[in-house]
């Protein structure tokens, strides 16, 4: 079935937004927040749109979202991976855990500032870089662990780096597994996407499905309360009906073969 483009772009355009959002949460943690906002006021402007600027749409039956599902599922993967290393690689959160707890003999943070700040000799930069000025400072000071230019070892990695390095890989890895720990373990006990019923094929609901997938629907069917499931039948059939009055509407031809039907 094609979908035009009117159908493509308000997807791509939240998908889009759903992207940005997840993917760079940890740089802006408000950007949920404007994003919320954005979605309310859209919506309620799409609607007063569709009440009095369009026809009413014929609602289709679909199994699913498509493509998009891979899409977004590719989309949190990369969001988890993409926020543990900006809060591993661009903070201070590690490198101030392993000063605690490995280097201050209090594990507290005094003298972290100092500890985290690495010194170079100015009279080692370059004749076109130096400054004029007599009174300058022999030595400045940068954020890093390198050993000082006084030392057997000059400007080479201090062991406290590697140290830190290995902090923020575990942190990356650690992270990685508890964000995707909660989904893995809801997929493996949950039924396989589908179109019908919690999973279930919506065009057999009472049929043997051969699998496991037999065995899960048959349980979940078997637990389901009546209620549910007659609205959820109720919902198939309008559905099917509207599906129905929309071909006819689009090919009057079939009106004769539906009547007879």
């Amino acid at each position: 079935m094609q979908v035009s483009r009117e159908c493509r772009v308000p997807q791509a355009e939240a998908v889009l937004q759903y992207g940005f959002v997840t993917i760079f949460v940890s740089s802006f943690p408000l950007a949920p927040i404007f994003a919320l906002l954005n979605n309310i006021f859209e919506m309620r402007l799409d609607a007063y749109k569709l009440l009095s600027h369009f026809r009413r749409p014929i609602p289709q039956r679909v199994k699913d979202i498509g493509v998009w599902f891979k899409i977004l599922d590719s989309i949190g993967k990369l969001a988890v991976i993409t926020n543990a290393f900006i809060i591993a690689f661009t903070s201070n959160f590690i490198p101030e855990l392993v000063y605690r707890y490995v280097v201050s003999d209090g594990k507290s943070l005094d003298g972290f500032l100092d500890y985290s700040l690495s010194t170079f000799q100015v009279a080692e930069y370059p004749p076109q870089y130096r400054s004029p000025d007599s009174e300058a400072p022999d030595y400045c000071r940068y954020p890093d662990y390198r050993q000082p230019p006084d030392g057997p070892d000059r400007y080479r990695y201090t062991p406290i780096y590697w140290h830190i390095l290995a902090a923020r890989l575990a942190f990356v890895v650690v992270f990685e597994l508890g964000c995707w720990s909660p989904s893995l373990f809801k997929a493996s006990i949950s039924p396989s996407r589908g179109g019908g019923y919690h999973g279930c094929p919506s065009h057999s609901l009472s049929s043997a499905w051969p699998g496991k997938g037999s065995l899960r629907c048959s349980w979940l069917l078997s637990t389901v309360p009546l209620d549910d499931l007659q609205e959820e039948l109720a919902l198939i059939l309008v559905l099917h009906q509207a599906e129905v009055e929309g071909l006819e509407q689009r090919h009057p031809s079939l009106r004769r073969v539906v009547g007879d039907v």
